[in-house]
C-alpha cells in the first residue's frame, strides 16, 4: 500500500529525517520505500516496485536490497543484513 503525504511549506526545503515503522512480517516480496515529486505515479502493475520507476523518484527495494532511480539499479545493498522493523530515512 502506498501512502501520499502532503508536505507542509515547512517541509518543502531543507534536510529532513523520517522514521519508518514497518514490521518485517507485514512486508511482501516487493516491499520498497522511497521519495518522489508530485509527478510520480501512485499506481503500478501488481508485483512492481513504484519508488524509483522514473526520474522524479528514488527508492529502496527492501526485498531485493537495491537502490533504484529512473528504473535503473543505482546501488546494491546486499552487504546489509535485514532491514529492522523501525528505521530512519533522510
Amino acid at each position: 500500500m502506498y501512502k501520499r503525504f502532503l508536505l507542509s511549506p515547512a517541509l518543502s526545503k531543507g534536510k529532513h529525517v523520517f522514521e519508518i515503522v514497518w514490521p518485517q512480517h507485514h512486508r511482501g516480496t516487493h516491499a520498497s520505500v522511497g521519495v518522489a515529486s508530485d509527478d510520480c505515479p501512485l499506481y503500478c502493475k501488481p508485483k512492481d516496485s513504484l519508488p524509483g520507476v522514473n526520474k522524479v523518484s528514488w527508492g529502496y527495494d527492501i526485498a531485493r536490497k537495491l537502490i533504484v532511480h529512473n528504473a535503473e539499479r543505482v546501488a546494491n545493498m546486499t552487504t546489509m543484513g535485514m532491514v529492522p522493523d523501525k528505521y530512519v530515512c533522510f
